[in-house]
């Protein structure tokens, strides 16, 4: 199906007519008819096996953006998502996109590699339980003027009483987030690199660009303005080991501190 979002054409596909007919009745303000659209977004629902029920995946291009709980867990994530393709700082011009994924918990907002998204993703529920939440997919948006990360409640036209409805029948789980502006101090970085163990401070300046910025865009004074303030304010821990489980037990630890 093809969706307005803003300016943009966006599509968005499932293999679950469930999570079609969902979505449809919850887009209806911004749906286009006879269009067609490139996939943005996907939803895959596997087969329940006996006991076991299938867990919905929600794609944002090929990267998995949420492991959603329910049917209603990955409909509300999608909306979220289809907000991120919007005018990348919509209404909030001074907001910068960066690609990382970000875990908030009661102290803040633990800013990783986006490549250690999948491997979070599985373990939504046993960090939910730390008050731990992932936000969904990449970019996240990060406000320069106060180091904080952004989640923003869309803004595009959908239908309020059909998420209520949705809201009745799926009841949000504890690792969602809800459709409000949420605003989160970054408290630390957590950075996959294969650069030296104890990189100086330009190298580190490097690492943090590729880290957030990559091949997204050309680097501008503004992007470079803002990883030296990070780079200043939050501590950057370089990670050399793709394990997620000792990765998730310092997260856990930095995100519960006071």
């Amino acid at each position: 199906m093809a969706v307005r979002v803003g300016s943009q054409t966006l599509g968005v596909r499932s293999n679950s007519a469930a999570v079609l007919d969902e979505l449809r009745a919850l887009l209806a303000p911004s749906l286009l008819s006879g269009v067609e659209a490139y996939p943005n977004l996907t939803i895959q629902v596997g087969q329940d096996q006996r006991r076991v029920r299938a867990v919905p995946f929600v794609y944002r291009r090929d990267s998995l953006a949420a492991r959603a709980t329910s049917i209603g867990h990955a409909v509300r994530a999608t909306l979220s998502l289809l907000e991120t393709f919007g005018p990348a700082r919509g209404c909030h011009p001074q907001l910068r996109p960066l690609r990382a994924r970000a875990l908030v918990g009661a102290s803040g907002a633990v800013l990783v590699s986006e490549m250690f998204g999948p491997g979070l993703e599985t373990q939504a529920r046993r960090l939910s339980r730390d008050g731990i939440r992932i936000v969904p997919g990449a970019p996240i948006l990060l406000d320069p003027g106060t180091l904080e990360v952004v989640v923003r409640a869309p803004r595009f036209d959908y239908d309020p009483d059909a998420l209520s409805d949705l809201d009745r029948r799926y009841p949000r789980h504890a690792t969602e987030f809800g459709f409000e502006d949420v605003r989160v101090p970054v408290r630390g970085v957590a950075i996959f690199t294969l650069c030296p163990p104890d990189p100086g401070p330009a190298e580190l300046l490097a690492q943090l660009f590729a880290f957030a910025i990559g091949n997204q865009r050309p680097a501008s004074v503004e992007d470079l303005t803002l990883l030296a303030a990070i780079q200043q304010n939050a501590p950057v821990r370089i990670v050399r080991e793709f394990d997620i489980e000792a990765l998730i037990a310092e997260l856990r630890d930095q995100l519960r501190a006071s």
